[in-house]
């Protein structure tokens, strides 16, 4: 599952030719609404956007949105988002431009985590966690919100850079808060011991 993202609409104040517009680097899927979820509402929040020779944005406002709470969450889900900037000519511009952000009814919490386990066991550890993320925010009482938040921080356990352990260690410290009863708590007290060790060493 990933998410789909379109820049497009009428890129101002640079003409279209020799134009690269704003590209996506990072993101976070929008969550559902539980009125959209039950409706099964999917199609695109259309959003205007100026944005800077960073690649820095400012949302101008909303050009079509669905209702059922999702343009509000399609711009929760903006605030996180990251871009290159737009290029003319091989300098960066600042431009005007239309970001569409897709809703899909989401699968059921089951699917997302079996899944996302099989990303896992592929050392596919982005797209995994982009469906748990999918799952955490679109079922925050899901009956696999323990496992699933046992595997997230585990993805990160598995990659085993430097800077992946230290977001482990935070996940599993997490886990451990919020699921304190949890099935995989032993094991998760365990890794962050390993983490605090392999990181003193490194």
């Amino acid at each position: 599952m990933s998410q789909e993202v379109r820049i497009g609409g009428a890129i101002q104040p640079v003409p279209n030719g020799g134009m690269t517009p704003p590209k996506v680097v990072s993101y976070s899927p929008p969550a559902y609404t539980p009125q959209a979820r039950a409706a099964r509402i999917e199609g695109v929040v259309t959003v205007q956007a100026e944005f800077d020779i960073d690649g820095n944005f400012k949302v101008l406002g909303i050009i079509k949105g669905l209702g059922y709470g999702l343009d509000e969450k399609a711009l929760e889900a903006l605030q996180s988002w990251r871009f290159s900037p737009a290029y003319r000519s091989g300098a960066a511009v600042s431009v005007i431009a239309e970001i569409e952000v897709a809703f899909k009814s989401p699968a059921p919490d089951s699917d997302l985590y079996i899944q996302g386990m099989q990303w896992m066991d592929k050392g596919r550890y982005k797209e995994a966690r982009i469906l748990f993320q999918t799952l955490l925010s679109t079922f925050p009482d899901s009956k696999y919100a323990s496992q699933t938040e046992y595997a997230f921080a585990d993805s990160y356990y598995r990659e085993g850079a430097r800077e992946a352990l230290v977001r482990a260690r935070r996940r599993f410290e997490e886990y451990l808060a919020f699921f304190p009863d949890g099935p995989q708590r032993s094991d998760a007290s365990k890794k962050l011991l390993e983490i605090q060790q392999r990181l003193d060493r490194k």
